[in-house]
C-alpha cells in the first residue's frame, strides 16, 4: 500500500492584545476601610500584609483620608492582615482567602488602647465580591483533590452551577477527550481557556477548543466565570482561568497516585442476558492511573523561586460497540503526559519577572472517526497530539501605579499515523452498508496543522 505524507498547513497567528482595565483575571486583591469605635474613618493607619504566597516579603499600605487600603495584584493564597496607630490596640485579621479575579473587602474597626495590645480576629474570609458583577466559581487545589471527577477543566466543569456538558464521565474516564460545554445559552464555540490569563484556545476547528491537557498538579485553583466576563476576554461563553501555582521561601511538594483496572468494578449485567444478545457487556476499564508529583522553593530566599510538576495519565478501556474479527473488543487507549516549570524572579521590592512552561503530549493509540462506525483495531488511526505554552510576565509598581505586561505562546500539532503491524501492502476495506472499516487506517499525515499562536497584552490598574 502506498503511504501519503500530507505535509499539512502551519497555520501562525499573532494577537496583539491591549487593555487598560482593573480586572485581575489571574490576581486578585484585598481592599478596606478602618474606623474607630465611634465609625469614624482613621487616615495613617500602618496596614502590613503578610503570607506564605507573597513574593517578596510582607506589604505595608497607610491608609488614606478616606480611612481606606488596598493591596493589588496578589497571588491566590491565604494572607494575614496587621492594623496599627498609636494610641489603638493593633488589629490582626488572619486567614483572609485571596482567589483570582477576586476582591476581598476587610474593613476594620480600631479600639482605643496601648499599641502593645493586640486584638486577633479570626474567622470565615469574605465569599462574596462585592466589588463585581462577575459570576465565578473558584475551584480551589482543595477541592480539585477532594471530589471524586477527573482531574481536568472538562470533569470539573460538570459541578459548576449552569454549565451543561456534551458527555458522561465517570470517575475521569472520559477525561482525555475535550467535551462541548455552554452557559446561559452560550455557544461552545465561545468558551475560552486560559493559563495565567493568558488565552490558549487553537484557532481551528470553532474556536473554542485548545490543543492541550493539562496538569492539575501544577495549578493553585481554576475558575470558570459564566457571566459578566471581563472585557478583556474577547467571547462571552464559558471562561476559565487556570492560575498556576507561587512558590514560597520553604521547600515543599506533594505525589499523588490513584489506579483503578477490571478487577476494581462491577457489573449488573448477567451473563445469559449477554450471550442471548452477543454483547461484551458494556466498556469496562482495562487499567487507568494518575500520578502527579509537584513541588517548588527558593533557590535565593525572598529573590529567586521555583516550582514545577509530572503527571503521567493513562486511560485504557473496551470499545463500546466495535469489535475484532477473532470477536476480542477494540481497545481505546489513552496516554497523556505533562511536564511544568515556573521560575520567579524579584527583580526589586516594586518589581517582578516570572516564566512559565507547559509541555503535553497526547498518544491515543486506536482512534476512530465515524463513519465507518463498526472499526476493527488495526484499522484505526494511532494519533500523537505534542504540544506546549511559554509565559512571560512583568508586573511593576510605580507608587499607586501597577504595570503588568506579558508574552507568550503556544505550539501544537497533530499526527496520525498507521498501526505499527500495517504492512506497506495492506488495503483498507470499508462496508458502507455495514459500516465497517477493516485491514488498515484510512490515512497516514503528519503534521497535518502546526498552529503557532503568539499573545501580547497589558494592564494597568491605579
Amino acid at each position: 500500500m502506498r503511504i501519503s505524507r500530507a505535509s499539512g498547513i502551519a497555520l501562525t497567528t499573532i494577537v496583539l492584545a491591549a487593555s487598560v482595565a482593573a480586572a485581575q483575571v489571574d490576581t486578585g486583591r484585598i481592599v478596606g476601610t478602618v474606623t474607630d469605635d465611634s465609625g469614624a474613618v482613621m487616615p495613617g493607619v500602618t496596614v502590613v500584609l503578610s503570607g506564605d504566597a507573597l513574593i517578596g516579603g510582607a506589604r505595608t499600605q497607610v491608609t488614606d483620608a478616606p480611612g481606606q487600603y488596598r493591596f493589588e495584584r496578589l497571588p491566590p493564597g491565604t494572607y494575614r492582615l496587621t492594623f496599627e496607630l498609636a494610641g489603638f490596640k493593633s488589629v490582626e485579621r488572619t486567614d483572609v482567602r485571596v482567589n483570582a479575579a477576586f476582591t476581598a473587602t476587610v474593613d476594620v474597626q480600631l479600639e482605643v488602647g496601648a499599641l502593645e495590645e493586640t486584638v486577633t480576629v479570626a474567622g470565615r474570609s469574605p465569599t462574596v465580591d462585592t466589588k463585581s458583577n462577575v459570576h465565578q466559581t473558584v475551584m480551589s487545589q482543595e477541592l480539585l483533590e477532594g471530589i471524586p471527577t477527573g482531574r481536568d477543566p472538562w470533569s470539573l466543569a460538570k459541578i459548576i452551577p449552569g454549565v451543561q456538558i456534551s458527555t458522561y464521565d465517570v470517575g475521569g474516564t472520559q477525561s482525555y477527550q475535550q467535551s462541548a460545554m455552554s452557559a446561559h445559552g452560550s455557544q461552545d464555540a465561545d468558551k475560552t481557556f486560559s493559563i495565567d490569563g493568558m488565552t490558549i484556545n487553537w484557532p481551528g476547528g470553532n474556536g473554542g477548543g485548545t490543543m492541550l491537557y493539562y496538569d492539575q498538579g501544577m495549578f493553585e485553583e481554576v475558575n470558570y466565570q459564566t457571566s459578566a466576563i471581563p472585557a478583556e476576554v474577547a467571547v462571552g461563553g464559558i471562561y476559565m482561568n487556570m492560575v498556576t501555582k507561587t512558590a514560597g521561601n520553604s521547600w515543599r511538594g506533594d505525589l499523588r497516585y490513584s489506579y483503578g483496572n477490571d478487577s476494581l468494578q462491577s457489573d449488573n449485567s448477567g451473563a445469559e442476558e449477554l450471550q442471548r444478545f452477543d454483547f461484551a457487556g458494556g466498556n469496562p476499564i482495562q487499567v487507568a492511573y494518575d500520578v502527579n508529583a509537584s513541588g517548588g522553593g527558593a533557590l535565593i530566599t525572598d529573590k529567586l523561586w521555583v516550582n514545577g510538576s509530572y503527571r503521567k495519565w493513562v486511560v485504557n478501556k473496551d470499545n463500546l460497540i466495535a469489535r475484532n474479527p477473532d470477536g476480542s473488543p477494540t481497545l481505546d487507549d489513552n496516554d497523556l503526559e505533562n511536564y511544568a516549570i515556573k521560575g520567579q524572579w524579584q527583580m526589586h521590592r516594586d518589581h517582578r519577572v516570572s516564566v512559565g512552561y507547559n509541555w503535553n503530549d497526547k498518544i491515543r493509540g486506536h482512534r476512530r472517526d465515524p463513519p465507518p462506525n463498526f472499526v476493527e483495531d488495526r484499522a484505526s488511526l494511532r494519533q500523537t497530539n505534542p504540544g506546549s505554552t511559554t509565559q512571560v510576565k512583568y508586573t511593576g509598581v510605580f507608587d499607586n501605579l501597577v504595570l503588568e505586561s506579558s508574552g507568550g505562546g503556544m505550539f501544537g500539532r497533530t499526527n496520525y499515523f498507521y498501526q505499527p503491524a500495517t504492512a506497506a501492502t495492506d488495503i483498507r476495506i470499508e462496508d458502507t452498508v455495514r459500516s465497517t472499516g477493516a485491514v488498515a487506517a484510512p490515512r497516514h499525515e503528519e503534521l497535518p496543522n502546526a498552529p503557532r499562536v503568539v499573545r501580547v497584552g497589558f494592564a494597568l490598574t491605579f
